[in-house]
């Protein structure tokens, strides 16, 4: 027999694979008596419910497969937490590990791939890995950009050892050699068996990052030149176009420009580009004939904007790189 609230108990509603693991391919919204599914990549999802009916473990589950199609292939968010069990690309042997995890091979060489990982404008340089190792012997854990047996990179080494606590994962956070931006394809490597519960990237502001101006979403204008160095050469009604820059809140910040110019004084316009209109700031670079920096304190600039360098007629500027920070 229910206990007598059992209609009162909220049902608790999920979206999954077929192996139970949150689905990236759609969304849900669920009020009291309704659940809409909108789907946002192609592929195979499990509406799941589950309720208590007053006790304290679900009594009632049941699920739905519902298929998602024309919306493209999915894409992996790699600032939320990507589970091992969504690897899509295998070599070797690989089986399932805790958690929705995956585990490598105890003899011979395996290898895990991801597809579609999209890292944004912004990127990342640092990766968190929660691994548990059957023992506290050393481990080296390779990770790619590409299938390693169809031309792709080797980025570095990830070595982890520490004692091991049976069943449980342990993360470990490391550094890359390079920040990681747009769309990746990323392969891990091991000679040994290990259990991989997944992955996550430290979100970091494209704002704060020192960037190259060959870097620039939109690059336009009558005259310009792209070197090893940066662009070089720009002349009249040029501009380089920066989008998805978040500076939070601010009182102001310092902009550090790299550049060269044989003018006695070169008048960069920078523009600071919303929905809602735009703020424009001066930057007056002095004579320089190589590279230099020369830094520049701007009033509060807004949240979240795109940057633009604009250069008008008489301009005569390389301009190599530029970052922006907070005062």
């Amino acid at each position: 027999m229910y206990p007598e609230n059992a209609a009162k108990q909220p049902i608790a509603f999920r979206l999954t694979n077929a192996s139970g693991i949150d689905s990236p391919c759609a969304v849900l919204a669920a009020d009291e008596n309704t659940v809409t599914v909108t789907g946002k990549y192609d592929g195979e999802v499990w509406l799941r419910a589950s309720c208590n009916n007053g006790y304290s473990h679900p009594r009632t589950i049941s699920q739905l497969c519902l298929k998602v199609e024309g919306m493209g292939a999915s894409v992996l968010d790699p600032y939320g937490f990507v589970a091992g069990g969504l690897c899509d690309q295998s070599h070797g042997e690989l089986g399932a590990g805790n958690e929705h995890g995956i585990t490598f091979s105890r003899d011979g060489v395996s290898m895990a791939g991801f597809s579609n990982v999209d890292f944004g404008l912004a990127g990342s340089d640092e990766i968190t890995l929660p691994i548990f190792a059957l023992n506290g012997d050393p481990y080296v854990m390779e990770m790619w950009l590409g299938d390693p047996l169809a031309g792709g990179e080797k980025l570095t080494d990830l070595p982890y050892c520490k004692p091991c606590i049976w069943n449980q994962y342990q993360p470990e956070t490391y550094k890359l050699p390079r920040r990681l931006t747009g769309m990746q394809q990323l392969w891990f490597v091991m000679r040994q068996k290990v259990h991989l519960g997944g992955f996550h990237f430290t979100r970091q502001s494209r704002a704060w990052q020192q960037l190259s101006a060959l870097g620039a979403d939109a690059l336009y204008g009558d005259t310009f030149v792209k070197t090893e160095d940066g662009v070089t050469g720009i002349g009249n009604n040029v501009s380089l176009v920066f989008d998805g820059m978040n500076f939070g809140k601010n009182n102001g910040v310092k902009l550090t420009i790299t550049g060269k110019t044989a003018l006695e004084k070169n008048t960069i316009h920078v523009q600071f580009l919303t929905a809602d209109g735009e703020q424009r700031e001066m930057a007056e670079f002095t004579h320089a004939p190589e590279w230099q920096e020369q830094t520049f304190i701007l009033p509060p600039v807004p949240e979240k904007c795109s940057v633009v360098f604009i250069f008008l007629p008489g301009c005569a500027f390389d301009f190599k790189s530029f970052r922006f920070e907070k005062l």
